[in-house]
């Protein structure tokens, strides 16, 4: 019963957890589409005052920076399919601005590891024991290795074998399942910003970019 009543809780307060993550992805989406939109509005106003054209390459070397650095430090946050966005973005210099390349690069190493308490839960839940060690003599806490799917643990069977135990992070189907369609709906609606970005034709980008984007989730 206790199980069931965890189990249950975990989906309620899940459900919360979903609206609000889109909530934040979509909030700083239409953020960033402003911060380019006054880039793009400044830059045009430069042209026109006779302004000489390293004045517009500062402007958009700095939103750049700010930027790429606002939206890498919110995808380590929200982890999911984001990390994989990121790093396939990451391998892209022949599209992505330096800046962005620069920042979204420590997302090839720098995934955070799942709480140990969440992962035991995992294990819990899978394995349907009160108590993992009943099946484990020892398991190690800190994981080998972490990626945005799941992490990898030494353990060490109750018969004396050495084994690995790869755990998916908690939730992370319907995670990346909201991801996906918060993806696909910011590729539709932010094509114009992205382009931005870019410094490329909004309609190419849209067709070019989202949807190597979108092939990119696990």
């Amino acid at each position: 019963f206790s199980l069931m009543l965890s189990n249950f809780m975990t989906a309620r307060i899940g459900m919360f957890s979903l609206a609000w993550r889109t909530g934040r992805v979509l909030a700083l989406a239409f953020y960033v589409r402003r911060q380019y939109k006054n880039a793009e509005a400044k830059t045009k106003a430069l042209e026109e005052a006779g302004k000489p054209q390293e004045a517009s390459d500062d402007g958009w070397d700095d939103v750049h920076k700010r930027m790429a650095a606002l939206i890498c430090r919110h995808m380590l946050e929200f982890q999911g399919l984001w990390i994989k966005v990121g790093q396939f973005l990451s391998t892209r210099a022949d599209i992505m601005p330096d800046a962005w390349i620069e920042e979204l690069r420590v997302l090839q190493d720098a995934v955070p590891a799942e709480r140990w308490v969440t992962t035991y839960a995992t294990l819990q839940q899978e394995f349907q024991v009160d108590d993992p060690s009943s099946l484990f003599a020892r398991i190690d806490e800190t994981p080998l290795a972490t990626a945005s799917i799941a992490s990898v643990h030494r353990a060490t069977t109750r018969d004396g074998r050495e084994v690995v135990i790869k755990v998916q992070r908690r939730g992370v189907d319907t995670i990346v399942a909201t991801d996906i369609g918060n993806l696909r709906f910011l590729a539709r609606r932010l094509a114009k910003a992205v382009a931005l970005l870019l410094a490329e034709a909004p309609r190419r980008v849209a067709r070019r970019v989202a949807p190597r984007i979108l092939e990119a989730r696990p």
